[in-house]
């Protein structure tokens, strides 16, 4: 726990991976800048010490991120929910008052804001999703919020898919279908959808796997999101932008969602100037 004060309210990041995640830079600026005695770490943690590990910050820590893969599993141990994290069904922002823990899904407003401010509409619209997670059900809300009724997921667990489908298809009144996450039906779906979003860590810098991308499946005036930060310009994105797409970059999501954290744990706005410098300063340095 190097760098953090016992005098400072501790605000943690817990996922797997998180050594990379530029959010302690982004928010530690911004702490600063702000003259308040907050500080922003880390934690790396094994799914098996989630609830240890929970136990353990409710009684240290002011505040909370959420990331991959425990957005959904951190529900168990919050005490209260947002009327947006009770929607989505996800968490990736905590609040702790005096050991109670209330968690809220900031991850919507990160996506409905760079479509907003593209005045990008959705009304009847047909979306391809990839992936069924966390990140996933926030984007299948914000769609739908603007418009989308229609969405195509993509993952490889049909199981994980029946579960986001008990959750949304009654409560939004969305229809969902399913696809394997194979390039056979990420050609077929894409070529179909008025939008694409990577919900996924595929396409992540160094990641292991890759989208099975291939040329003539995008085209102009299709709305390609990407989940993905870093790199601030992934193989999805290049390629649907060189097909006339319009694309909007994960960073984008990651700023807009880490502003409204920070006004959760703060009360106050957030200085986007100088959290969006010193996010882009990280994902230039990382790669």
């Amino acid at each position: 726990m190097t760098g953090w004060s016992s005098s400072e309210r501790l605000i943690g990041l817990i996922g797997n991976p998180v050594s990379r995640s530029p959010s302690p830079r982004m928010h530690n600026a911004a702490f600063r800048h702000m003259g308040l005695d907050f500080h922003y770490m880390s934690f790396e943690i094994a799914s098996e010490k989630l609830g240890s590990v929970m136990e353990g910050l409710r009684w240290i820590a002011h505040g909370l991120n959420v990331t991959i893969p425990f957005k959904t599993e951190v529900l168990r141990f919050v005490d209260e929910l947002s009327e947006e994290a009770e929607v989505t069904g996800a968490v990736n922002t905590v609040v702790v008052q005096k050991g109670r823990m209330k968690g809220y899904n900031t991850d919507v407003v990160g996506v409905l804001q760079p479509f907003r401010r593209r005045g990008i509409s959705l009304l009847d619209t047909r979306a391809l999703v990839i992936g069924a997670g966390g990140a996933s059900r926030a984007c299948i809300v914000a769609l739908n919020r603007l418009g989308c009724s229609e969405f195509m997921i993509l993952n490889r667990s049909r199981d994980r898919f029946e579960r986001l489908k008990a959750d949304f298809s009654p409560r939004l009144g969305v229809n969902l279908s399913w696809y394997p996450l194979d390039a056979e039906c990420f050609s077929s779906c894409a070529r179909r959808a008025d939008v694409v979003v990577n919900a996924t860590p595929l396409g992540t810098k160094d990641a292991p796997l890759e989208l099975p991308l291939k040329g003539g499946i995008f085209r102009s005036g299709q709305v390609v999101f990407d989940v993905v930060y870093m790199p601030t310009r992934t193989k999805l994105l290049e390629l649907s932008e060189r097909c006339g797409s319009i694309t909007i970059p994960g960073y984008e999501m990651l700023l807009e969602q880490g502003m409204a954290s920070f006004k959760l744990w703060t009360g106050l706005p957030a200085p986007r100037e100088v959290m969006e410098r010193a996010l882009m300063e990280a994902l230039v340095n990382e790669g």
